[in-house]
Parts: structure tokens; sequence; C-alpha cells
């Protein structure tokens, strides 16, 4: 089995997760709740794959590439950090937002330096992103759960919305699991 962690999203409107995983320095992700207008000021990442997976409400990112989009529910902003991006954050709207800020270490030096931003639409149902990562190691999987699924050994799993069951552990919205065995998942209705 794993272990059981709890975000108190209701509590902390930011937490921070590292997996304790065999590949321990390669991934960690804050879920981020903000009220609106909200701005995280201008700030410099490198050598990273990014990822804001927008939950609810939308999230503007602008960078020193001259990308300015706003991302809402079923959108996704990637970036690669290579030698250098600077970037900002903000939600412009009078709404709400959450999403799921992922960092993603690459598992080789990279040759290619050069940062990049991508805009990716996808379809709400559960499946992988569509992304190639710089990490090989790395394949993470998003969306309404609405089937039972078998997991890979070596999983971190999230609750963003709903509940499911894993391997007889009930676990609610903000919560997580680290399973080093394919771990049975049963969603108990719609289930993100």
């Amino acid at each position: 089995k794993g272990y059981l962690t709890k975000s108190y999203a209701a509590r902390f409107p930011k937490k921070t997760f590292v997996p304790q995983t065999e590949n321990q320095s390669a991934l960690g992700f804050e879920d981020l709740l903000k009220v609106r207008l909200v701005h995280q000021p201008e700030h410099q990442h490198q050598n990273l794959d990014i990822i804001n997976y927008m939950v609810e409400g939308e999230c503007n990112h602008v960078d020193n590439l001259g990308n300015n989009n706003t991302a809402g529910v079923n959108q996704i902003q990637h970036f690669w950090c290579g030698d250098g991006i600077w970037h900002e954050l903000s939600n412009k709207s009078d709404h709400p937002n959450r999403y799921l800020q992922i960092w993603i270490q690459p598992d080789t030096i990279v040759a290619d330096r050069k940062p990049y931003y991508q805009f990716i639409n996808r379809d709400p149902a559960f499946a992988p992103l569509p992304i190639k990562w710089k990490n090989n190691k790395i394949q993470i999987w998003a969306g309404i759960l609405d089937q039972n699924l078998l997991t890979d050994p070596f999983s971190y799993i999230l609750v963003l919305t709903g509940s499911c069951v894993v391997d007889d552990q009930v676990l609610e919205s903000g919560d997580a699991v680290e399973v080093y065995h394919q771990a049975f998942i049963q969603p108990k209705g719609s289930c993100h």
C-alpha cells in the first residue's frame, strides 16, 4: 500500500506535494486556489517542464517569449523552461480560479535548451496529457474518471474533485495516495 496525504484545501489555499517515488526530485506540484484579481509577479524558471492544469476559472500566462494567453477549464498551459523563461500568472476575472501547477525535471541532460510555450485544448475524459516531457520516466494522466482503472506500479493519485476508492481506501477531494504496486481505482460518481 501507499500512504495517504490530505491537502486541507479549504483551510490552506496553496498546497505543495512532492511524491516520494524512486525518482524523488523529478516531480512536484501545487494545488492552487486563488481569489479574483490575484497576480503572481514575474519570476524565472530553468530546466523544467511546467504545466498549469485548469480545474476551474481562468489563469492568464504572460512570458518573455511574447506569449499572453488565458486558459480555462479543459485547457493546459505547458512550457519547457530550458535555459530560462520569465513569466507571470494572474486571475483577471471576477471569479476564483483553481489550477494544478506541475514541475517536472528532465531525467537526462537536455541538449535542447531553447524555452518554448504550448497552449493545449483537451477533452475532459481521463487520458494521458498530450505532452512530450523531457523526462521519459514521467507520464501524467488527468481528467474525469468515470470507470474503474488499474494503475501502473509507482503511481501517485491526486483527487481534485469528487471521490474514489483506491484499494479499499476512500479518497475525497484534496486527498492523494502514492502506491508502489498496481492499484485498483473505483470512482464514486464523477471523480477528477
